[in-house]
């Protein structure tokens, strides 16, 4: 069947590359605002894709590695940017797309806006939290700078430290401004913080960079410099932009900087010079503080060597003492000897002669023995006259039942008071072999016959000490067989 109608007819490729030509005839280079939204990185090539949307549509947005390098800012979904670029179709998905020559984010307000949210964000996390900081070394040896290598800054900072605090200073060269600065910045941070003391690791860091336009600065606003800084053990100075100027890293660092300059005075608040006035005024004082203190001490050695008497002077007085204590002892010794001489006469005064000793425990024996004798007399009469009662009252009555209960009881009785007798006979004789012995003990001729000898003078007095021995006269001499009678002449 042949068709009836002349419209042209066309191929798939022909219709999307006249789609194509058409568009970018048609719009060629276009500005525009949007939103974006699902931005991310394609890793292999680098190219960023995303989308530009407002209330009522979608765009969507490739930008190409070469311009991701140069665009001046990150991408970030929530922000709303002007992209400038070419309005072009895809003819594999029939669709069409912007492809991105540049990007600005779409008036200051939005810019803000996005980084208090950010900020926000942060603090919630705790990363602005003021016992998070960390104090500045008050004499740093080594102090790391974060900046550009080839601008007024980094020039700025070694003058001001070698007029004030010559000391080492470490350069980690990084961008300062465009895409990737923020990289460049969060690595320097963690390649000063894994470097050890051997390899020269700062003491303190300064991350500084001159004025600049908001969006010059932005780089110091993301949030992987605030994460390094944050993690950082190592104090870090933020010293960005002028004083009029803020940024996310002044929140996170351990101090704010106002300038570049004015972070290399924090780091060095004394200076080269006055820190050597200071040293020298302190070794002043320490030497006239010892001189002084050497001073007093001579005059106080010397006051005391006035107070101090001769050695001899010093041996006579010792010397004396010691005679006085002599005397003192020898005095208590003959006093205490004669104490104990009048205690050893009162007792040999109370003492008994060997024989009346013997007299008087003989008289008590034979006291002992009379006195057992009538007691047992008395208990027999008494049993006497008990037995004649009993009988008695035996013969009134009939009591033969109670005779034999008596009779046994009185024999009970019998031998109860003959082992009483008995008993008491044994313990009289045991006494009396007590008193024999103790006679015995204290008999003088016992002693006699040890050995021992008493000596009588002529008015027969014992002799009991070396004094009393006379010269002359007549002795007599006990032995434990005799006496003898000696003559001195």
């Amino acid at each position: 069947m042949i068709p009836t109608h002349n419209v042209p007819e066309f191929s798939v490729s022909e219709i999307s590359q006249a789609v194509k030509r058409s568009i970018e005839d048609t719009f060629g280079y276009v500005r525009v605002r949007g939103e974006i939204s699902g931005s991310k990185f394609h890793g292999p090539s680098g190219h960023l894709y995303l989308s530009l949307k407002d209330n009522e549509a979608v765009l969507n947005a490739v930008c190409f590695k070469q311009v991701v390098a140069r665009l001046g800012m990150i991408p970030e979904d929530g922000l709303e940017v002007i992209c400038t670029g070419q309005l072009t179709t895809y003819p594999q998905r029939s669709n069409y797309q912007l492809r991105i020559e540049s990007m600005e984010p779409a008036g200051l307000g939005a810019l803000m806006a996005m980084l208090e949210k950010r900020k926000k964000q942060l603090e919630a996390e705790g990363l602005f939290a003021p016992e998070n900081k960390r104090k500045l070394p008050v004499f740093p040896q080594i102090i790391g700078v974060i900046t550009s290598p080839t601008g007024a800054v980094i020039r700025d900072i070694l003058h001001r430290l070698g007029d004030r605090y010559p000391c080492r200073v470490l350069v980690w060269g990084v961008a300062v401004q465009g895409f990737n600065a923020a990289d460049q910045v969060a690595h320097a941070v963690a390649g000063f913080n894994a470097m050890t003391v051997e390899q020269g690791k700062p003491d303190v860091l300064i991350i500084a960079r001159g004025g600049g336009s908001f969006e010059d600065l932005m780089p110091f606003n993301e949030v992987e410099v605030v994460r390094a800084v944050a993690l950082s053990h190592i104090p870090v100075i933020s010293a960005v932009g002028h004083e009029t100027d803020t940024t996310l890293l002044d929140f996170v660092a351990d101090i704010r900087a106002p300038t570049p300059t004015a972070a290399a005075e924090m780091v060095s608040p004394i200076t080269h010079h006055d820190l050597m006035n200071e040293v020298m005024d302190l070794a002043s004082r320490c030497y006239w503080g010892t001189t002084q203190y050497l001073e007093y001490r001579e005059l106080y050695l010397e006051k005391e060597c006035r107070s101090l008497s001769h050695p001899k002077a010093q041996m006579e007085q010792a010397a004396f003492h010691l005679e006085s204590l002599q005397n003192r002892l020898r005095a208590a010794m003959d006093q205490y000897v004669q104490v104990k001489l009048g205690r050893i006469d009162l007792m040999q005064s109370r003492l008994l002669h060997p024989n009346q000793q013997m007299d008087y425990y003989a008289k008590a024996i034979d006291n002992l023995l009379l006195h057992l004798d009538m007691s047992m007399r008395t208990i027999i009469m008494h049993s006497r006259q008990r037995m004649k009662f009993v009988k008695q009252s035996i013969m009134r009555v009939d009591t033969r039942p109670m005779i034999a209960l008596k009779t046994q009881e009185l024999q009970r009785l019998e031998v109860s008071l003959t082992k009483g007798i008995i008993y008491g006979f044994l313990e009289k004789l045991t006494q009396l072999g007590s008193l024999k012995r103790m006679l015995e003990v204290l008999d003088y001729k016992q002693t006699l016959k040890r050995g021992f000898a008493i000596i009588y003078n002529d008015q027969h007095e014992i002799i009991a000490s070396q004094q009393d021995f006379p010269e002359s006269g007549l002795l007599q001499i006990e032995f434990q067989d005799g006496k003898i009678t000696k003559t001195l002449s």
